[in-house]
């Protein structure tokens, strides 16, 4: 991990305890295609389940999936939104197909899949982050 990821995942934990967020944790991914899920700010049940992605002729990454699990007691669903960034082997972001947040409701027990894609050659690997809905952004 370099410098400036760690740098900024301090940063944003250190946010979230200072806002009372529920959590702020990155699960580091078991395949070579997604580099990590991140949740900044949601109930701590949620857990990912299973990741995967595909790849094209050219061997460059085109579409990535994660559900997550809402393991949570609560009767009211969750409320999120999620992105998916793709990058190159130099760590700069390819464009996603996807414009901005992606809205999600998740209820207790219930299992949502997070999709993403791009057109874009040269994606090597991918970013899942989610985070609880606010209205006001």
């Amino acid at each position: 991990m370099t410098y400036l990821r760690l740098t900024t995942l301090l940063a944003l934990l250190a946010f979230a305890a200072a806002a009372g967020c529920s959590q702020t944790k990155t699960v580091i991914a078991q395949g070579p295609m997604t580099q990590s899920v991140q949740f900044i700010g949601v109930p701590s049940s949620l857990t990912v389940v299973q990741q995967n992605g595909e790849k094209d002729e050219a061997g460059d990454l085109k579409r990535i999936q994660a559900q997550i699990r809402n393991e949570s007691n609560r009767s009211k669903a969750w409320q999120l939104e999620y992105k998916v960034q793709f990058f190159n082997a130099d760590g700069r972001e390819v464009t996603s197909t996807a414009k901005g947040w992606v809205m999600l409701t998740i209820g207790r027990g219930e299992l949502a899949t997070l999709n993403g894609s791009t057109t874009q050659p040269g994606a090597v690997r991918a970013t899942v982050t989610v985070r609880e809905f606010d209205p006001k952004q």
